[in-house]
């Protein structure tokens, strides 16, 4: 039994100790059989009259067990750093940087700092750029958040929460204090970005694009997102740029009365990479990228984007 309000990494903690206190029923899991697939070999049907002693397997049987232990390294060296793969994805961004979380949620730009978002600690960092290194200024822990997109204003920030469902403005003190909350219009609030005038936000529950007041943070204008998961939104020049987490492509409109479509864009590090998108952000002539599971964000050039005939 799990109350209400609970923290992510509490609930996840809580979860692993209870799965580390049960026995296995059936060595034929999912990763045992994706295993059985890699290794092209059948996975048997229980008959304890036929089981291997597991103390003295046979030569063929520790041969298929290490070859296991190694392609189950190998998928988890995969998962989690990448490996080899991962020097060819870098090689398509102009560049990257370690970032302190896994789990990116938004990102957005103060003139001076990137700020990052993680939806999992519940937690806001404030980097600023040294060098090719990102250095953690500020960090700031919201227990009653669970921040899927940041925006900053000038003088606040916002941030959404699709759990909750709420948009919320923060002022810009110690304690990001609260000075306004609403409801989001849709289902699933995320990506976030701040225009001088609008709020914009990406909601991949409704699968809308909304502008709302500065003022009330109410909805004003809405249109229908491209794609089938919108995880990020920004505005520049006159068009509106949308970022989607299935499809990996980022879509350009114009911001008139019909947000009229003006180009699909791909670049090889949307295509090659295996993770989903998770933030989303252009600011100047750089578009930030990244996805979930990933330590890592990413920077390309807008020039650098392909579009999509």
């Amino acid at each position: 039994y799990i109350s209400k309000p609970f923290e992510n990494k509490d609930l996840f903690q809580r979860i692993e100790k209870a799965l580390s206190k049960r026995q296995l029923k059936s060595q034929s899991g999912p990763i045992t059989m994706r295993l059985m697939r890699e290794l092209g070999v059948e996975a048997k049907t229980a008959d304890p009259a036929h089981d291997e002693d597991p103390a003295n397997p046979s030569p063929a049987g520790s041969r298929s067990l290490k070859k296991a232990a190694v392609v189950l390294a190998l998928l988890i060296a995969a998962g989690v750093g990448g490996g080899f793969l991962y020097q060819e994805w870098l090689k398509s961004a102009e560049a990257s940087y370690g970032i302190p979380t896994t789990h990116l949620s938004g990102i957005t730009w103060d003139g001076e700092s990137l700020w990052l978002s993680d939806w999992f600690s519940q937690t806001l960092y404030q980097c600023r750029q040294e060098g090719k290194q990102l250095e953690v200024r500020t960090s700031f822990h919201l227990p009653d958040v669970r921040p899927t997109g940041i925006a900053w204003s000038g003088d606040a920030l916002y941030l959404a929460d699709s759990w909750a469902q709420k948009l919320s403005k923060h002022a810009l003190n110690p304690n990001l204090s609260v000075v306004l909350s609403t409801g989001s219009p849709g289902g699933a609030p995320g990506g976030l970005f701040w225009d001088g005038t609008y709020l914009w936000s990406a909601d991949s529950g409704a699968r809308k694009i909304f502008r709302h007041s500065g003022a009330t943070l109410l909805a004003e204008k809405n249109l229908a997102a491209p794609g089938t998961a919108p995880v990020g939104v920004s505005v520049a020049d006159g068009f509106l740029w949308v970022a989607d987490a299935d499809t990996k492509r980022i879509y350009r409109f114009r911001v008139d009365q019909d947000f009229t479509p003006a180009g699909i864009y791909s670049h090889p590090l949307l295509r090659e990479q295996t993770r989903a998108l998770s933030a989303f952000m252009l600011a100047g002539k750089d578009v930030w990228l990244g996805f979930e599971g990933d330590n890592k964000i990413y920077r390309v050039k807008v020039g650098r984007l392909q579009e999509i005939q």
